[in-house]
């Protein structure tokens, strides 16, 4: 389970409805196997007044910006857009300094 308020970005993108939520986990697991990925890519999100449950993807080494770790995590949005002729779905990173 994480914390929402650890990752701001993710809280952001809950907020405005950006990351899609859900309320059991067999709901969030049906979402990632109808978007393509692996059921296994759901996380248990804390939040101020309620726990959900989220599709996202792990990284297990952290991403190095400017020598700085972070922890980072992967979400779908769950919607398309159309990137040099392809259709893309919208993908958010979110990330919390590792100290």
């Amino acid at each position: 389970m994480i914390k929402s308020s650890d990752y701001t970005m993710m809280e952001f993108n809950i907020i405005n409805n950006l990351i899609p939520t859900f309320r059991t986990k067999k709901d969030a697991q049906k979402f990632a196997s109808s978007i393509g990925w692996q059921q296994y890519n759901v996380v248990r999100v804390e939040r101020r007044f309620e726990t959900v449950w989220i599709v996202a993807q792990t990284h297990i080494q952290p991403k190095v910006i400017a020598g700085i770790n972070f922890e980072t995590y992967t979400c779908p949005s769950g919607e398309y857009e159309f990137r040099n002729g392809t259709q893309q779905m919208i993908v958010f990173e979110c990330k919390k300094m590792l100290l």
